[in-house]
Parts: C-alpha cells; structure tokens; sequence
C-alpha cells in the first residue's frame, strides 16, 4: 500500500519541462513558490549591497531584459511573462547568479567582470533565467523532501530515488540547454 500510495503521490507531482520534455517533481503551486521566494529574496537582499557602477549596471539590465524577451517568446513564455523579473548587480568576490522563483536575481560584479562580452554574459543569465522558468529550486526541494520520506521508510534503495548529484547534473544540462 505504501509503494501504491508513493506512485499517487509522485504521477500526481510529476510534470514534463516546457523545454525538454524532462520530467520534474515538484510539490508546490507556482504561487505558494513564489511566495517562499518573496520571503527568501527580502532576506538575501538585506546582506548584498548593490554596485554603484552605472555602467556595469546598465550593461546587465540590456543584457537580462533581452534574454527575458527572449524567453517569454519560448515554451515557457506564460510563466516568464508572469513573473516581475528583478535583475540587481551586487558587490562580492564570486562569479556567480543568485536567482530565485519569483524573478529576482543577484548577480555578482565579479561574474560581469569576468564575461568579455554581452553575448557570454546572456549565456550565463540565461542558464540562470532557465532555472527559474524550470523551477529547479523547487525541484530539488521536492526530490529532497521525497528522498527524506523514502529513507525514513526504507524504501529509499528498492524505490530509486536519485542522489541530489545526479539531479543537479540533470538540472545543469536541462539549464545550459535552454539557457
């Protein structure tokens, strides 16, 4: 009964990407995902201070507001046109894209810096922006949560529930592909 009750669960959860077809799990609305984030990103805003270089700053909002046109012409264009996409350039030593399920997305001057053009800086925001259109984050939490439950029952082995490495090596693929 249990293995019967996981299968409900999981075909009920499951849905196919927009992009490659990839089945994913997840087990919250877009909204109550969206909310989360709102909570997240007010949190994660208070400890990044955006860069005063208006150059660079302008250079990332041509480049994101492209990919954005770009990616609300695609496959998932409904959920990219609903989302309020929030692109802020932040001081910090890493070249790296925080980004987050309602749109917003932090990206460190280091990573600007180190792109030598718009079009390297577009592949990576748009590897970012496809994250959030895939619903990466949560999907993981989701696989995390599922994985949880199935050690706790051990059923985790006889199940296959897939390490968080090989989901985030799918996850990578499946976001450089349509980024």
């Amino acid at each position: 009964r249990v293995v019967l009750l996981v299968l409900v669960v999981l075909g009920d959860a499951c849905a196919r990407t927009a992009y490659t077809g990839r089945f994913r799990t997840t087990y919250r609305t877009e909204d109550e995902e969206i909310a989360v984030a709102d909570g997240a990103v007010a949190s994660y805003r208070r400890g990044v201070r955006p860069v005063a270089d208006e150059t660079m700053r302008a250079r990332v909002a041509r480049v994101a507001d492209a990919v954005v046109v770009a990616a609300k012409a695609g496959p998932a264009g409904e959920r990219a046109r609903r989302l309020a996409w929030d692109v802020v350039v932040v001081e910090g030593p890493d070249a790296s894209v925080a980004s987050f399920a309602n749109g917003a997305m932090f990206v460190q001057a280091a990573l600007v810096r180190a792109m030598p053009s718009d079009d390297a800086l577009a592949a990576v925001l748009g590897t970012a922006i496809a994250r959030v259109l895939l619903r990466h984050g949560e999907e993981a939490a989701g696989r995390s949560s599922f994985n949880r439950g199935l050690t706790a029952m051990g059923q985790l082995g006889s199940l296959g529930g897939g390490s968080r490495v090989d989901l985030a090596e799918e996850q990578d693929e499946e976001a450089d592909y349509v980024g």
